[in-house]
């Protein structure tokens, strides 16, 4: 903590700061969250395929007051889609209704002999020998495994088929793995040939290289390494599609980024970041509800951060991406919120800081105890007294000696430039000293001798 305010101060930044906050909250309550997740329309709008049955049926698991609904419009795109009839009945099943039985079985028997004649093929093309047809047969089991709802078997055929892919071929191979990973919430298992790929390939465009950021964006969200998820989301977000996506949109990075870059970023680099960085500009400029965010707590608006947060809370818990890293994200934003708050003053008050902040005085303190615990706070809590005191050592002696230090040595040398100017002014040298011995200047002698 730096120690610039007292208990004093204190009250009137606290004035400032809820000023400033109070206009940031007027913003944000002026309009809903443009990226609306918390209903089915806002989802469908954005969606289709895969990412769409994927993010209705986690809506319907989280919100049930969606469920019958979000249930029934996943159920009809599986239908519409894929092959899956298991995942298809299931869905029926959670919306209340019927699948359609001859629907299941005529897929059924489609499946088992389309799945036997692909097998067929791909055993001719290994017998052959032929690596660009046994490419191409291994990518067609791994689509067919994809359709069916076997993610594990489709993912494990598009790694057999990396063995005999050309440089040209290893991007596709790569983005069709990464989307059905994506899409089953497995992308730990793609994690390393994205990584290969983006360090390696020559032949992606910049949608190729975008969508394999974001996915490993999400591979490293899944994890809890929100700094490593944010570096991905920013490398993505300006090259993604903003059209309706089958894997991953374009509003899903911006959000993922301004929250992983709020979670694991300090404030001096967030706003280095929102005045320098490109990337995230583009990236942060679809939604302004994430905009705003970053651009609050660049400026020190605390208050108008956390109650954005409280504000696209319900939005978010909603979301599959998100959705399950919500807590974690939360938790450690507003750790930093508080951290930055508390850090310039000697006194706090936790009355005066929680209303600051707009934070309950029990949840104030709570955060304030677990930074203290972890040493990211150098200060105690007055739990009697509802204060925060810094705690801090004496520096000033050390400044003081280290600043004399410095003039003493400045002024050394200076005398000694002005003493060398003068000798050159007069054209007077200095002769080294001679060697005893030998009666040559001392460094002539040491040559002869050696």
């Amino acid at each position: 903590m730096a120690h610039v305010a007292s208990a004093s101060g204190a009250g009137s930044a606290s004035a400032a700061g809820e000023g400033a906050a109070a206009s940031g909250a007027s913003r944000q309550e002026s309009s809903a969250p443009v990226v609306d997740r918390s209903s089915v329309e806002g989802i469908k709008a954005r969606y289709r395929g895969n990412a769409l049955i994927e993010r209705l049926s986690y809506l319907g698991e989280v919100a049930p007051a969606s469920r019958s609904s979000a249930m029934a419009l996943a159920a009809a795109e599986s239908k519409a889609v894929g092959s899956d009839t298991g995942l298809y009945a299931s869905l029926c099943e959670a919306a209340g209704t019927d699948p359609d039985a001859e629907w299941v079985s005529a897929t059924k028997a489609r499946v088992h002999t389309r799945q036997e004649a692909l097998e067929r093929e791909l055993n001719m093309k290994l017998a052959a020998q032929d690596r660009d047809a046994i490419f191409e047969a291994h990518t067609a089991v791994a689509k067919h495994f994809a359709d069916i709802g076997s993610p594990k078997s489709s993912i494990a055929s598009f790694m057999r088929a990396r063995e005999y892919c050309t440089p040209s071929q290893l991007v596709s191979n790569t983005t069709d793995a990464a989307k059905v990973a994506l899409g089953a919430q497995q992308v730990s298992s793609v994690e390393g040939i994205i990584r290969s790929t983006l360090s390696g390939a020559t032949h992606a465009t910049p949608q190729d290289h975008a969508l394999l950021h974001a996915v490993m964006g999400a591979a490293r969200l899944q994890r809890g390494n929100f700094a490593g998820a944010a570096q991905s989301f920013l490398a993505a977000g300006p090259a993604l599609d903003s059209s309706i996506s089958d894997s991953i949109h374009r509003d899903d990075v911006a959000v993922a980024a301004t929250l992983c870059s709020l979670a694991a970023m300090d404030r001096s680099r967030c706003i280095r970041m929102t005045q320098e960085s490109i990337d995230f500009r583009r990236t942060v400029a679809a939604v302004p509800d994430a905009e705003a965010l970053a651009a609050d707590y660049a400026r020190g608006q605390f208050g108008a951060v956390i109650r954005g947060l409280d504000a696209i809370e319900p939005s978010l818990t909603h979301d599959a991406l998100i959705g399950p890293q919500w807590s974690a994200l939360k938790h450690s934003i507003i750790s930093r919120v508080v951290s930055d708050a508390v850090a310039p003053y000697a006194r706090a008050s936790i009355a005066a800081m929680s209303k600051r902040l707009s934070l309950p005085e029990a949840q104030l303190s709570d955060v304030v105890v677990s930074l203290i615990a972890r040493g990211l706070l150098p200060a105690r809590l007055d739990a009697a007294g509802g204060v925060i005191v810094a705690r801090y050592s004496e520096q000033r002696p050390a400044v003081f000696a280290e600043a004399t230090a410095l003039a003493e040595r400045m002024a050394r040398e200076t005398k000694q430039t002005l003493l060398r100017a003068s000798m050159e002014q007069h054209h007077l040298a200095v002769k080294p000293p001679k060697n005893r011995r030998t009666g040559l200047p001392v460094g002539m002698a040491e040559g002869l001798e050696v």
